[in-house]
């Protein structure tokens, strides 16, 4: 009987996103403008049979007119629908170079979600993916369904449907590129919504969080946490570390207590003294050192060009090394635009450097909004 349950229960799990369509259900397709002027597609409604050929249509009838191809940008409002046309829509919006975004007030839910992955802008030399959710927006995958009633008659074949929905999932993200296997395969096995809201889903999946102002950044929506700083050594760290880590992981690696810089001249100082080891102040490479200016001197220790602005915040946190981990200090310099880590070995002047959003500044696993 267990074993009859756990079936009916697989045959199950392929939910609603089918059988929405089946009574005619179609999402709407409306054109305005942002208020920069590019033109914006906004879908709403239950995603059903045949909404990609219409949305194809459109964007045909628009040529010459609202150039709507490899220029606008789709605003997905939809509870869901059909799985297979969710993938559709998806597949057309990166052949039309089409970005996607969910906006703070709408909800992008299961095939609707699959949609969203599509979101592609053209570039001059290629394209790249532009999968844009406003932070508050509602973005939630779950498992593929039948909707079903006929379950103990037809357990064999909601298997088989289960099995090849997932195949069909998978080749469909790999296609589109920018998706971590592992968090998408999470997603579609939950019976209900999975929201897309910490970090590391965002992250996962490949989604840049801000408004659609192409100036628009994470923090025009939230203020980082207290622990911006040190949030953001441990997602460079975490990088670096191994699953059997001596220490137990990067919670034990880098220090709670960070300490705030005031401007990019003690930044640099404050670098510059921990490597008195490696360059001593009468050594030939440290008077050379000493002699640069804050940012050039940053740029040497890191390797490559730093580029300082005026909106930025420095902190300098500690690191324990030990047990195979040979870097004792992390450095972050961070603004509106993004976040640079510079990770320390103090001894040897070794060194790892981390280009990141503003969303290394958040925890991992928190929920943002």
């Amino acid at each position: 009987m267990r074993v009859i349950a756990r079936l009916l229960f697989a045959s199950l799990t392929l939910v609603f996103l089918w059988s929405e369509s089946r009574g005619g259900a179609a999402a709407t397709f409306s054109v305005s403008r942002q208020d920069g002027g590019r033109p914006l597609i906004t879908l709403a409604g239950t995603i059903g049979q045949g909404d990609a050929d219409r949305l194809r249509a459109l964007l045909a009838r628009a040529e010459g007119k609202e150039k709507l191809r490899y220029n606008a940008t789709v605003a997905l409002n939809s509870p869901g629908g059909s799985f297979l046309e969710g993938m559709a829509l998806g597949q057309l919006f990166r052949e039309n170079m089409l970005k996607t975004v969910v906006r703070s007030s709408d909800a992008c839910l299961s095939a609707c979600a699959l949609a969203f992955l599509g979101g592609s802008e053209t570039l001059p030399n290629g394209f790249t993916i532009r999968r844009i959710l406003e932070p508050g927006g509602r973005l939630a995958f779950h498992a593929v369904s039948s909707g079903d009633d006929e379950t103990l008659v037809r357990v064999n074949e909601g298997l088989a449907l289960q099995r090849s929905a997932d195949a069909k999932a998978f080749d469909y993200v790999i296609s589109l590129g920018g998706v971590d296997a592992e968090i998408f395969a999470a997603l579609m096995r939950k019976a209900d919504l999975a929201e897309i809201d910490t970090p590391r889903l965002v992250r996962g999946l490949g989604i840049e969080l801000h408004g659609l102002a192409e100036d628009s950044t994470l923090l025009d929506y939230m203020s980082p946490p207290q622990a911006w700083a040190r949030n953001a050594c441990k997602t460079a760290v975490s990088r670096m570390l191994s699953p059997t880590d001596a220490l137990g992981g990067v919670e034990n690696r880098v220090e709670k207590t960070d300490r705030p810089l005031a401007d990019l001249s003690a930044f640099a100082a404050a670098i510059s003294d921990d490597l008195r080891e490696p360059y001593p102040a009468d050594d030939a490479r440290g008077r050379l050192l000493a002699s640069l200016a804050p940012a050039d001197f940053v740029s040497f220790v890191a390797g490559e060009v730093f580029y300082p602005t005026a909106a930025m915040r420095f902190v300098r946190l500690g690191l324990k090394r030990g047990g195979g981990y040979y870097y004792d200090a992390c450095y972050v310099a961070a603004d509106a635009d993004g976040i640079a880590i510079l990770i320390l070995d103090t001894q040897l002047a070794g060194r790892r450097v981390y280009l990141d959003t503003v969303l290394s500044a958040f925890d991992p696993d928190a929920r943002l909004w």
